[in-house]
């Protein structure tokens, strides 16, 4: 889904910073969309890491500018029966899906309020208003 959504914006004139924590996964979406002849780099990040968070926003600015929009999609589930979730599958579910996704979007708002205009778009899924068997911490979180 990323990837088409990148070549979305790029289609109505938006320049990207395309993120990943495996920066050569993004390659593929790296071509396209500068076959589109849009400004795109690429870029790791590591959501769980505040130094990552903060290294990715001051590259992706330094590269465009300024941070017009931010699309936050990043998260993980866990597919199995809820008596069968572990202490550390529940944990880790609910610290990737709650705390990770605000504290990108904390450190790109600050510069959008600098820079006086600013969208922040957060990804969720279906599960976030209908519950799903298999599902319990991404549902939770």
């Amino acid at each position: 889904m990323a990837h088409k959504f990148a070549l979305t914006l790029a289609s109505a004139g938006v320049d990207l910073v395309i993120i990943s924590r495996d920066r050569k996964r993004l390659a593929p979406s790296e071509k396209s969309v500068a076959a589109l002849i849009r400004k795109v780099v690429s870029l790791e990040l590591d959501v769980r890491d505040p130094e990552s968070i903060r290294r990715m926003v001051a590259a992706a600015e330094e590269t465009l500018g300024r941070i017009d929009f931010l699309v936050n999609d990043a998260g993980c589930n866990f597919r199995k029966p809820a008596l069968d979730v572990t202490w550390e599958e529940w944990n880790l579910g609910l610290d990737m899906n709650l705390p990770r996704s605000f504290f990108v979007a904390q450190e790109v708002a600050r510069r959008m309020i600098a820079s006086h205009y600013g969208r922040i778009i957060n990804i969720g899924s279906i599960t976030s208003v209908i519950g799903y068997s298999g599902l319990g911490p991404y549902g939770a979180s």
